[in-house]
């Protein structure tokens, strides 16, 4: 009893590797997608920390101020952290 086993083509495994290189690039791109997703929330927080209170509650708001100051960690600074909680 013989066993023949079937050697793939060479073009059969350039399409396997092509598959794979292009499903892992996806797979990377959702991932960096998702990364870039989960980073704007905390890019916002930045921009309105760094914000005057002028400009906190102006519509329409922007993710990167426009006159940036550090009022708010000075504000911080010159008081006691829970009388701004309790103001």
């Amino acid at each position: 009893m013989i066993i023949t086993t079937k050697v793939p083509e060479r073009r059969e495994i350039l399409k396997l590797r092509l598959w794979h290189v292009v499903r892992g690039s996806l797979l990377y791109l959702l991932i960096i997608a998702g990364a870039l997703l989960m980073l704007i929330p905390f890019a916002y927080m930045l921009g309105i920390s760094l914000s005057p209170n002028t400009y906190i509650l102006q519509a329409p708001s922007s993710l990167i101020p426009t006159h940036p100051t550090l009022e708010l960690r000075e504000r911080l600074e010159r008081e006691q952290f829970r009388s701004i909680i309790f103001e």
